[in-house]
């Protein structure tokens, strides 16, 4: 198993993506690896879309905590439909959407 399925498997099974599942959940691969431009070196780039009533930080805490063990280092973005709404015209969102590669939804695989 590649650790692209790794992640897509640990969301879906841990905490995190029983949490997706029951909500209007999305990750997003953005950065070096969405555009195959990754190195060894390449950190993994996520786009979270939970939606929850968790502080912003522990979002971020719980997927940290689901990939924790991945060979790469994780960077997650993670915010709630609402706020990417909000925020999706922000020049880094609408620059992570432009490259971004939907790897999992509502609980299945997109990848």
């Amino acid at each position: 198993m590649d650790w692209l399925e790794t992640v897509t498997e640990r969301l879906s099974t841990l905490g995190v993506g029983r949490a997706l599942r029951q909500s209007s959940g999305q990750v997003y691969l953005f950065g070096s690896r969405a555009r195959g431009a990754a190195t060894r070196r390449s950190d993994l780039d996520l786009l979270v879309l939970w939606e929850t009533d968790l502080p912003h930080l522990e979002r971020i805490g719980r997927v940290l905590w689901a990939l924790r063990d991945l060979p790469v280092v994780v960077e997650p973005v993670v915010l709630t439909p609402e706020e990417f709404q909000d925020r999706r015209e922000l020049p880094f969102l609408r620059g992570v959407m432009k490259e971004a590669r939907l790897l999992y939804e509502r609980g299945e695989t997109a990848a």
